[in-house]
Parts: C-alpha cells; sequence; structure tokens
C-alpha cells in the first residue's frame, strides 16, 4: 500500500472512531411529575379544580379540561391555568457540569379573554432557587391555541450552582394564561469521551508502528 494510501486508512479509522464517540451517548428525558396536568381528573369540558398534583401552587392555579371552542389542549386532555402568582415544581434531578438543558412548555391563550387585554407569562428553569434562563412573554399565541416556548440553558465546568435541584416555574404576569405539555431534556453532549479519545490514540500509534515496520 503507497504512503498516501496509508494516510486515507488512518483518516477513516480517525473518523470512525470519534463518531463512535459523538453518538454514543442518548438523549436523556428529566423526568417532571404530572408534566401535562391530567391529574386530578375533572368533570368533564371546562371542569376545573385548583390542585394540580406534583406541582406547588403559588397563587391562583388549577386544572382544567377546555372545551376546543375556549381552548385547545396539546397533549392529553387538560391544561393548567393559573390567573395569578405562578406553579412550580422542584425536581429529583440536579444541575451537572458541561451539561445542556433543554425546556419546553407550550403556553396556550383562552379564546374568550382576549377583551382583558395580551396574556402575558414567564416561565422559568432554575437550580437551587436561582434562575438560570426565562421567557419572559417572547410569544403571542393565537387565541384558542397553545404556542410551544423552548428554553435552553448550558452549563459550565465550574458552575456555582452544580449539584442543586433543578426546578420548573411556570409563571403568569398578565390575563389567565394556561401551560400544558412540559418536557425537559439534556441531549447528548457531541464531544468524544475520554475513554473514545484514548482509543484512538493508541489506535493511530498502533497503526503508524505498524505500516513503519511494513516500510
Amino acid at each position: 500500500m503507497s504512503i498516501s494510501g496509508k494516510l486515507r486508512v488512518l483518516a477513516l479509522v480517525a473518523a470512525t472512531l470519534l463518531l463512535v464517540g459523538v453518538c454514543s451517548a442518548d438523549e436523556i428525558t428529566i423526568p417532571i411529575v404530572n408534566p401535562s396536568f391530567e391529574v386530578p381528573t375533572v368533570s368533564g369540558l371546562n371542569g376545573w379544580a385548583v390542585y394540580l398534583e406534583g406541582w406547588e401552587n403559588n397563587g391562583s392555579a388549577g386544572v382544567w379540561q377546555p372545551s376546543p371552542d375556549l381552548l385547545t389542549v396539546t397533549d392529553g386532555v387538560n391544561a393548567a391555568w393559573v390567573s395569578s402568582g405562578y406553579i412550580s415544581q422542584v425536581l429529583t434531578t440536579t444541575l451537572a457540569a458541561n451539561s445542556t438543558y433543554i425546556l419546553s412548555v407550550d403556553v396556550g391563550v383562552r379564546s374568550n379573554f382576549t377583551v382583558f387585554g395580551p396574556t402575558l407569562y414567564a416561565i422559568q428553569l432554575l437550580a437551587g432557587g436561582v434562575v438560570l434562563v426565562q421567557d419572559n412573554s417572547s410569544l403571542s399565541p393565537t387565541p384558542g391555541t397553545f404556542a410551544t416556548s423552548v428554553l435552553t440553558y448550558t452549563s459550565g465546568a465550574a458552575e456555582p450552582l452544580i449539584g442543586q435541584n433543578l426546578e420548573i416555574r411556570l409563571v403568569e404576569l398578565a390575563n389567565q394564561v394556561s401551560f400544558d405539555n412540559v418536557r425537559l431534556t439534556d441531549p447528548p453532549n457531541e464531544v468524544p469521551e475520554p475513554a473514545t479519545l484514548a482509543l484512538f490514540g493508541s489506535g493511530l500509534v498502533g497503526l503508524a508502528v505498524m505500516f513503519r515496520r511494513r516500510r
């Protein structure tokens, strides 16, 4: 095999090892209690309650089962409603170093509440009670529908809040707001793991030695 051919083989091996390292991790879905507000069960269309399983009520809030003419839910049959204050949930998952978190929440506006002015809200991801990232009314959903808010936060290696519990807060700022389908994920960090890099290095050294001997 020519020198150029050997170099091509080395490049192919390197690319394969790096690809294995990058793709070895899977996206992690971080557990949230009652993420679509299906508990408690309410009494039919437009039935409502002031209790949300797994969520702390810090104002006037609860769950309801909206009729399609008022609001079309995105997951299940219920949604959360917040008329003042906020609802929150402290998660069992803690903030990790060098991690990216993606929080997605559907934000809805009742079709019959537009006469009261715009619906304003805030969605926050916290750690140890400190806001990491928030959406402050960036969306204006069409009345009667939901729109999806997506927040992304990446922690550093020396993050002072590492080890603190993550928390989600869904806040009403003006007019009643509805929330549904709360999701928090930790996607794979596309950086080769140390073990993969070590394998990559030892493989290149071995191939180089083999080619030198054959020369």
